[in-house]
């Protein structure tokens, strides 16, 4: 089945989406224009559409927002937002997103890795530059060596390691590439991995009890220290973690959204 892209209305904003809106705007100190709303709230109505939403545990969209602390509101519970730690309002862009600086910048996702079940985990960046260097973590919970860990990084030949619940880093050579760079898992002898508009592979490997590290996003947590590491310097437009869900699906998903708040001119 295709995606299926959802309009609403001037006057039916979705409540979750209007949740989301509105504490944006508070962190923002300021009204988000009506374009900017219309696109989040057209966002949220397509990710349910497509089933999505309900697979989604922890997300932000680090675009569309006035400003850094807007942006790192987490969509599924507006309350609450992704811990920064060194970003800067200059690292961050209404269209292209947030920047790292490969060497101190990341966020606590405040969403631990073994929180989903062992066999039901999907974790994924929307990418508009890719990372420069090698051994950069696009976004991680524990490092390829730690059994259960699972995330992805950039290695030294330009292609990414994915791990999903295990410690042995599968490599795939495609997918280091702007859009959706992802993994899911949803069965215990293999996971998928997609970039670059693509699924990669189906990668044979078993699943290990998750590791206990809450996620970093533009680093890794080595759980044995809680220090960030593999700091990387790509910029991304959003961050989602959640059960096992359709990659594709939500690639095409948010595309759709950051052709919205692009076309906006910002």
């Amino acid at each position: 089945m295709l995606p299926q892209i959802i309009s609403q209305s001037r006057h039916r904003f979705d409540s979750d989406a209007r949740l989301w809106i509105n504490a944006v705007e508070a962190a923002d100190a300021q009204a988000l224009e009506y374009g900017v709303k219309h696109a989040m709230n057209s966002l949220v109505v397509d990710l349910k559409a497509n089933s999505l939403w309900s697979l989604i545990s922890s997300m932000t969209v680090k675009m569309a927002a006035r400003t850094l602390a807007g942006a790192l509101i987490d969509i599924k519970t507006p309350a609450s937002s992704w811990t920064n730690f060194n970003f800067v309002s200059g690292d961050y862009n209404r269209t292209t997103g947030l920047i790292g600086n490969g060497t101190t910048k990341y966020l606590n996702t405040n969403r631990n890795n073994n929180a989903e079940a062992q066999n039901d985990q999907s974790i994924w960046t929307f990418v508009s530059s890719i990372a420069g260097t090698n051994a950069m973590a696009y976004i991680a919970g524990g490092i390829p060596a730690e059994s259960g860990a699972s995330g992805f990084t950039r290695n030294s030949a330009g292609n990414i390691n994915f791990t999903s619940r295990n410690s042995i880093a599968v490599i795939d050579t495609g997918a280091n590439a702007i859009g959706l760079i992802g993994l899911s898992r949803s069965i215990a002898g293999s996971f998928v991995s997609r970039g670059n508009g693509a699924n990669q592979n189906t990668n044979i490997s078993t699943s290990e009890t998750p590791l206990s590290a809450n996620i970093y996003d533009h680093a890794a947590n080595f759980s044995s220290t809680g220090v960030a590491q593999d700091f990387s310097d790509h910029r991304s437009r959003a961050s989602c973690i959640g059960q096992a869900m359709t990659l594709a699906t939500a690639d095409t998903v948010f595309a759709a959204f950051v052709t919205k708040i692009t076309a906006l001119s910002l």
